[in-house]
């Protein structure tokens, strides 16, 4: 299980069953390795998140188990 990785996992069929991510972004929209950053900066006011099985084939590619669900919130961005 990932979550919050920003790396291409590659390698892992054989070693386990299966691989999942729980990707922070209602996929396909934010896929790639920082999805929360492109949201903040992009303005966007509803954001989710994305449970699907991991492909080797590219970033977030994968099916996706568990479509993205809407959080209606407010990002707080703290700088110090």
């Amino acid at each position: 299980m990932v979550a919050g990785y920003p790396w291409l996992i590659r390698g892992w069929r054989g070693r386990c069953a299966y691989a999942l991510n729980f990707h922070p972004s209602p996929l396909p929209l934010g896929r790639g390795p920082y999805p929360l950053f492109k949201a903040i900066s992009d303005g966007q006011p509803d954001w989710g998140v994305t449970a699907h099985v991991l492909a080797e084939d590219g970033f977030d590619t994968g099916d996706i188990l568990a479509p993205g669900q809407s959080i209606t919130g407010t990002f707080v961005v703290t700088v110090k």
